[in-house]
């Protein structure tokens, strides 16, 4: 069917460009907000409402802080309670993407770094098409 709507493209294809600009316009859509969704989790030291493994949901950024609303399963209408977590530093030579079990855990797409909390280390991962630099750039004092 999508051939016949699209010559030369197949379903597959065609789903995969919709399914990036629907993702596309609702990262822009969050922008205007000066939210993303992201991936958190704590390396070392505590961060009350965080964890060591990874959450993932959608982050109010602010000049050293993020304000998370982290989602149950991935879906998102079933919310947890939200969190702050002030950010005094970003280390950029520690950017990475997932690896191993990563991948299912988070968007495969994440570019991670390590922030640092008063209290904690914490990974913060930014999927595409959302620029990594923009966010730390919000999070800047």
């Amino acid at each position: 069917m999508f051939e016949e709507l699209v010559p030369g493209v197949t379903g597959a294809l065609m789903g995969g460009v919709v399914g990036d600009e629907v993702q596309a316009h609702r990262a822009r859509w969050l922008a205007d907000q000066n939210k993303v969704e992201v991936a958190l989790r704590v390396l070392e030291g505590e961060a009350p409402g965080l964890r060591t493994s990874w959450l993932t949901g959608e982050a109010t950024l602010s000049p050293g802080s993020l304000a998370m609303v982290s989602t149950v399963g991935g879906i998102r209408f079933l919310r947890r309670k939200p969190v702050t977590v002030e950010i005094v530093a970003a280390d950029m030579t520690t950017r990475r993407g997932p690896r191993g079990l990563e991948v299912i855990k988070i968007n495969p797409t994440c570019d991670i770094v390590t922030v640092k909390s008063p209290t904690a280390t914490l990974e913060l991962g930014v999927a595409a098409p959302v620029n990594l630099e923009w966010v730390l750039s919000a999070l800047a004092k």
